[in-house]
């Protein structure tokens, strides 16, 4: 069931966001599958961080929530602001969502690269099975990491979101897009 599933979310993700790369699709998996709890070593950081990108941010009317698993969603900053939601709210769900560790968030993300594998090899993601297999051979011989979006991601997509537990989003159920997977 598992794997339906979080093919659904990554064939979204790349729908949304076209210029997804392989880089982009291992950052979807380790957010899918661990969160954003390596975000959080520091928490007056962190929420720093967090006002500095808000205060910097360009209010748009997009979707709120993206969910990335069964467990995760990226909320979208310019979208929270267009809201005129407080960032202060965000910050606590991304603070309770960040605090809870996952179990088994390794094994969860090695299944979710082999998911990306099968959608490269189908040709349905924006990327081809070699680009795919070449970059996660190259990522894994680092060991299992945090990383960044790839720069064409940044420059045509400009993410800015928290990754949040899905379970928080009922908090503000006015935004709340429903998405049909």
């Amino acid at each position: 069931m598992r794997k339906k599933t979080f093919a659904s979310y990554l064939k979204y993700q790349a729908k949304l966001h076209p210029s997804m790369t392989a880089q982009d699709a291992v950052k979807l998996c380790f957010q899918a599958a661990f969160g954003a709890e390596h975000l959080l070593t520091d928490p007056v950081q962190a929420r720093a961080a967090l006002l500095a990108e808000f205060a910097r941010i360009l209010p748009r009317r997009i979707e709120v929530f993206e969910p990335i698993s069964t467990t995760y969603s990226r909320c979208n900053l310019a979208a929270w602001k267009y809201w005129q939601l407080p960032p202060e709210w965000l910050f606590q769900i991304f603070w309770h969502s960040a605090s809870e560790k996952e179990e088994q968030a390794e094994p969860l993300f090695r299944e979710y690269l082999q998911i990306v594998t099968v959608c490269a090899e189908k040709g349905v993601l924006p990327f081809d099975s070699g680009e795919w297999r070449s970059y996660l051979d190259h990522y894994l011989a680092g060991g299992v990491r945090p990383l960044h979006h790839s720069a064409p991601y940044r420059l045509r997509e400009q993410p800015a979101y928290r990754v949040i537990k899905r379970e928080y989003e009922r908090l503000v159920p006015v935004l709340r897009t429903q998405i049909k997977l």
